[in-house]
């Protein structure tokens, strides 16, 4: 039987996960590895933070032994752990900080010892697609001086899809339904958001806003969606867009360019 962990451990063990990663989906891909299952991590998509999700998955793993074993593996893997690619130098520090912590309260002494590496020979299943953003990036600048214009918008909704698609997200140009018309829709971690893509001269607005979220809602329970305005948002349509259960996301041009300018992934913004 796996004994029962202290406050200490699972609080430190919270502590590391949440400082070792600044974005969702190395998170997630670490946890998998781990052993959490999937059905398990898809709930992170209703947790709006790291910590939250954590607090919530442990309070189930604690009350089997099953799950408290899940929690010692997580800790081996996080104590093991020594590149940090999603942080920045000193988010770097305060991470090997909580794991040296976490090696303190987690001996390795009883614990399961993690699986041996992959051989080279065997498959290792597809890997990340390789984006030329600098493509995307001069496709983009290409189309500024047409901003505010209809050409320009369907010309940015081709090129919000492509880009998407080169992600190796699954995204879909302009369809329409019996009742509405959509600009796309894209597929990020098997969660699909529909898209409204504006690439108007002005901030997007309120009644712009409000608008998408009927559409939104007019789908079935559970569905997202995702507002990309280049020009940004009006305080009015953030306010619209913030309303407690509100389905929608913003996105705006300053968004856009830290993935063209490699600062994040574009699925990891999302």
């Amino acid at each position: 039987m796996t004994d029962a962990l202290t406050s200490d451990q699972v609080e430190a063990l919270i502590e590391g996960l949440c400082s070792a990663f600044w974005n969702k989906r190395p998170f997630r891909d670490f946890l998998r590895r781990a052993g959490v299952s999937e059905n398990d991590l898809h709930a992170s998509f209703s947790h709006p933070t790291k910590r939250e999700f954590l607090c919530w998955l442990f309070r189930r793993y604690e009350a089997t032994p099953g799950g408290r074993q899940i929690m010692r593996d997580i800790a081996v893997a996080l104590t093991a752990k020594t590149v940090f690619p999603d942080l920045q130098p000193d988010q770097i520090k305060v991470a090997k900080i909580a794991i040296d912590t976490l090696k303190s309260l987690y001996p390795s002494a009883g614990l399961r010892t993690q699986q041996p590496p992959v051989s080279a020979a065997m498959p290792t299943g597809p890997a990340t697609p390789k984006v030329d953003i600098a493509k995307h990036k001069s496709a983009l600048d290409a189309l500024l001086p047409s901003i505010g214009t209809a050409p320009g918008g369907r010309a940015f909704e081709g090129w919000f899809v492509s880009l998407a698609n080169d992600c190796g997200m699954k995204a879909r140009a302009r369809y329409s339904t019996q009742t509405r018309e959509l600009d796309g829709s894209i597929e990020v971690d098997h969660a699909v958001y529909l898209l409204e893509l504006k690439f108007t001269s002005d901030k997007s607005d309120a009644p712009a806003v409000g608008d998408f979220l009927s559409k939104v809602g007019g789908h079935a329970a559970g569905t997202v969606g995702l507002f990309v305005g280049m020009m940004g948002f009006t305080k009015n349509a953030v306010d619209v867009a913030s309303r407690a259960g509100s389905p929608v996301f913003l996105m705006d041009g300053v968004h856009i360019y830290r993935v063209l300018h490699g600062s994040i992934g574009l699925s990891d913004l999302i």
